[in-house]
């Protein structure tokens, strides 16, 4: 990276450490978070679950990632403004989103459909890839074109979009199952 933050190109790996603590404790805090608040939902249910209750955890991985798409944007853009610290929490931050949003599209996935587990997880995580690899692979791109402020503009705005479908989700989430039974189940799963 350019002056001022100077971080030598052997020791630029260092910087993904943080990602350890993503992992020690944001995730299991958004996995333990999103438990009381699916008990919470279903007591005011009448004690009945919902798959769709695992969707509200969404807003925090969400408004992590543009959060730090913005800082990480204005701090890679104007380093003379900004601490090195606000560049390395926030590309930490957006790992904990990034896999954080992952999680509760899993949960929700499985529990939805628990007969159909397996083929939702090779969709997911193929959709993960999918989305991760065009990210990257127009990052520079867009950087030399739009800069870094405005490249992870867009990238904010991506995250918080995709973030904003799980509302349409959550509310005819409930309807939209039992339609799709008919067409992902066979005879005899669609009674289990």
């Amino acid at each position: 990276m350019p002056p001022p933050y100077n971080f030598a190109f052997t020791s630029f790996g260092y910087v993904q450490a943080g990602q350890l603590v993503s992992c020690v404790i944001f995730l299991p805090l958004l996995g333990y978070g999103g438990d009381l608040t699916i008990r919470a939902l279903s007591r005011r249910n009448k004690g009945l679950y919902k798959p769709e209750y695992r969707l509200p955890m969404m807003v925090i991985p969400a408004v992590v990632g543009v959060v730090c798409c913005i800082i990480y944007g204005q701090a890679a853009s104007n380093p003379e403004k900004w601490n090195v610290s606000a560049v390395v929490v926030s590309y930490n931050a957006s790992f904990f989103a990034f896999i954080g949003a992952n999680i509760v599209g899993i949960t929700y996935a499985v529990d939805s459909f628990p007969q159909r587990a397996a083929p939702f997880l090779v969709v997911i995580c193929a959709g993960r890839g999918t989305i991760s690899f065009g990210l990257s692979y127009a990052t520079l791109p867009a950087v030399s074109t739009l800069g870094y402020d405005g490249t992870m503009i867009v990238e904010g705005v991506i995250c918080g979009a995709l973030a904003v479908l799980t509302i349409p989700v959550y509310i005819f989430g409930p309807r939209i199952r039992p339609f799709s039974r008919r067409f992902f189940m066979n005879e005899e799963e669609k009674y289990i």
